[in-house]
């Protein structure tokens, strides 16, 4: 695979990652997610974390293009139970050069014509003839043989069959390390719990604790605070 495809990495190559991990772009993306899931198990998190996730982010690099070059799209499946929602597992957001390829015409479905009203009798299928000497009949369109279309080149295309069309290209323009799950590509369970409980925490922001229910007058709120401590104490 050509380099100028994957941002090159000054501190690791493509080599010393496949090294670290045990496995190569050519597996697949689940398998590559899988591996290094493993190795964050077997490791308790030591200090080598940050090179098993630069290695992993290296071969899922080139695993991504390769599906790209084949399918023109590629598709994660990630391991991970708690798998991040924004970056799809893969630990890394990805921004893709583009390019200009030709598809077939959405308007004429790339035969190069369309059916438009005839010019001849304005899609009527007949038109007038007239006489020298005054009148006229109507008569059958020879044009369109009363078919009131005829074949004309598509307005879209102009009769190419084919129109431009900007598509990402199999090449990563660059990387962008998620943030949501420090490139890990999942969530602890204590991260989502936290989450958890602050979403909880701003819905019942103006919700009085020592009462359970919302108190809207706070002179009200300490008036029956205060006859529910009376209450007791008798």
């Amino acid at each position: 695979m050509s380099e100028n495809l994957i941002p090159n990495d000054d501190i690791m190559t493509l080599d010393q990652a496949i090294e670290v991990i045990g496995i190569g772009p050519e597996a697949l993306p689940v398998e590559i997610l899988s591996k290094f899931k493993e190795i964050l198990k077997t490791s308790a998190h030591t200090n080598n974390d940050d090179e098993v996730i630069l290695a992993k982010n290296i071969i899922m690099r080139n695993a991504v293009v390769s599906q790209m070059e084949e399918k023109r799209f590629f598709a994660i499946e990630s391991p991970f139970e708690n798998s991040c929602i924004r970056c799809k597992g893969t630990g890394e957001l990805y921004r893709f050069n583009r390019k200009t390829v030709e598809v077939k015409c959405f308007i004429c479905g790339g035969t190069g014509e369309v059916m438009v009203d005839c010019p001849t009798c304005n899609g009527s299928g007949r038109f007038r003839r007239s006489f020298k000497g005054g009148g006229g009949i109507n008569v059958k369109c020879t044009r369109c043989d009363e078919n009131h279309k005829v074949p004309a080149d598509c307005y879209r295309c102009q009769g190419t069959k084919t129109i431009p069309k900007v598509v990402p290209a199999a090449s990563i323009k660059d990387t962008t390390p998620c943030k949501e799950c420090d490139q890990l590509g999942f969530i602890f369970n204590d991260k989502m719990e936290f989450k958890s409980k602050m979403m909880q925490k701003k819905k019942h922001k103006y919700t009085p604790r020592h009462l359970g229910t919302p108190v809207i007058n706070p002179e009200q709120g300490d008036a029956l605070s205060e006859m529910i401590k009376n209450a007791n104490t008798e």
